[in-house]
């Protein structure tokens, strides 16, 4: 997961900065990858992003698939971080959602607003 905005901004509840000033819309651009396709196209552009092959390895190995994602984020400050966290809704939701969009779909790409 990729923002151009930080991490501040993205972990504000509302769409105002902490002085209550509105702020520009947030995004997320998401990439679903396999570890392979990461090692082999992702890392060979960006090393910072080559420092957390391991950590996101282990995340990977870990994880239960139905209950939880892997995620490594990176944000405009600089935050770089993978982690492990639950999947809401749950799996079952998530892929009649899929369906759902891919179907209405004429591209590869969704768009998920979050604000």
């Amino acid at each position: 997961m990729q923002s151009s905005s930080t991490l501040v901004t993205m972990s504000l509840g509302a769409p105002k900065d902490i002085d209550g000033r509105p702020t520009p819309t947030r995004s997320v651009l998401l990439h679903y990858l396999t570890m392979g396709e990461f090692t082999s196209e992702v890392c060979r552009d960006d090393f910072e992003l080559a420092t957390v092959q391991r950590s996101l390895q282990q995340a990977v190995d870990e994880y239960d698939p139905d209950r939880e994602v892997v995620l490594l984020m990176r944000f405009r400050c600089g935050n770089l971080s993978v982690g492990i966290t639950p999947m809401i809704p749950d799996v079952g939701v998530c892929r009649k959602l899929g369906k759902d969009y891919f179907a209405d779909m004429d591209s590869e790409a969704l768009q998920l607003n979050i604000d």
